[in-house]
């Protein structure tokens, strides 16, 4: 099925051990299938991918990176969607119950600019070697553009991302792990202000909570409100080790962009490369 799927997406021969691997991260967390499949909040299914299958096979981590021109971060994306709507009948109205659908579940495949990045790379983040390919899979929602086009310290850029990711009334109700798509002139003013990947997720697990009175009012959490909700606040996250930090996207803008996933735990795995 998943050669079958491989293949109407337009996928080459050289795309299939990251399509298999993708789907052998989906098989050890259950809850993705259901999630990317069924829920009403129409999550899609995000791939990074990192080491030196990238710029084998094609997927694109500079200008454009989320957006069409490019064969392999399309046609991986759109085989994982036919597998599940060929394989599980996961269609609207049926098996899906997106009350609005999601864009990105025609394609959400990138990978890393480990080269250019001031910080590791993720899987090397995640244990893996520099050497290895590896593709990390999340169930997620789209990307979220951050514009800090005058934001000219690191702090500045941060409190921006920070301040949408407080918008993701979503992740309040089941915190999640994030993926921030830092771009390259926001990477650079970052780096150069001595911020560590470390310094950033605690930033952002500092500067992204809520009081609890806030979240009942909004419908968010379950209320009625109590005594004291005003002083109880709820974070974005569970840890900072949750919100991971990926360098991508293309010069000549100050662009980075936020991924909230849902609550289960995203998964990283090694590439089996046929011949190595």
């Amino acid at each position: 099925n998943a050669a079958a799927n491989a293949v109407m997406a337009g996928c080459l021969p050289e795309y299939f051990p990251v399509l298999v691997t993708a789907l052998r991260a989906l098989e050890e967390e259950k809850n993705f299938v259901h999630m990317a499949s069924a829920s009403t909040s129409s999550p899609a299914i995000l791939m990074i991918v990192n080491g030196p299958i990238r710029d084998k096979i094609g997927i694109n981590y500079k200008d454009g990176m989320f957006g069409p021109g490019f064969r392999a971060n399309a046609c991986i994306g759109r085989s994982i969607r036919l597998c599940f709507m060929n394989g599980f009948d996961a269609r609207p109205g049926i098996l899906d119950r997106g009350t609005l659908g999601n864009p990105s579940k025609y394609t959400l495949c990138i990978a890393e600019n480990e080269e250019d990045s001031p910080w590791e790379a993720l899987h090397v983040s995640r244990g893996f070697q520099p050497e290895d390919s590896c593709v990390t899979v999340a169930v997620a929602y789209n990307p979220i553009t951050v514009n800090s086009a005058y934001g000219h310290s690191g702090e500045s850029i941060l409190h921006a991302l920070a301040d949408t990711m407080k918008s993701a009334a979503f992740v309040f109700r089941f915190p999640s792990q994030w993926i921030i798509v830092i771009g390259p002139e926001h990477a650079i003013t970052l780096h150069e202000d001595g911020w560590t990947r470390r310094q950033i997720q605690d930033y952002f697990m500092e500067h992204s909570s809520r009081p609890l009175v806030e979240l009942i009012r909004m419908g968010v959490a379950q209320g009625p409100e109590k005594a004291g909700d005003d002083q109880l606040i709820r974070h974005c996250a569970r840890d900072p080790e949750d919100i991971w930090v990926v360098m991508g996207g293309g010069t000549g803008g100050r662009n980075s962009a936020i991924i909230d996933t849902t609550g289960y735990r995203v998964r990283t795995r090694k590439i089996d490369i046929p011949g190595g």
